[in-house]
């Protein structure tokens, strides 16, 4: 009997400065919540609560999945 498919998902967070202090933070999030598909989901911002709430987000739905196929 094969081991059961576990979800899998991969989030890249990637962070930059253009200028000094907070103004100038960026950063670029690229998701995908289901690795055996093409979805995944771009995120581009100046402001680090829309990161954290992306992420949180990201793994929010990826433990629902988790949850839902054991």
């Amino acid at each position: 009997m094969r081991d059961a498919v576990r979800p899998s998902a991969a989030l890249v967070l990637r962070v930059w400065s253009e200028s000094p202090g907070r103004a100038g933070f960026r950063a670029r999030v690229t998701a995908a919540r289901d690795l055996t598909g093409t979805d995944g989901t771009l995120l581009v911002t100046a402001d680090p609560d829309d990161v954290l709430a992306t992420v949180r987000d990201w793994l929010d739905d990826f433990l629902d999945l988790s949850d839902a196929s054991g």
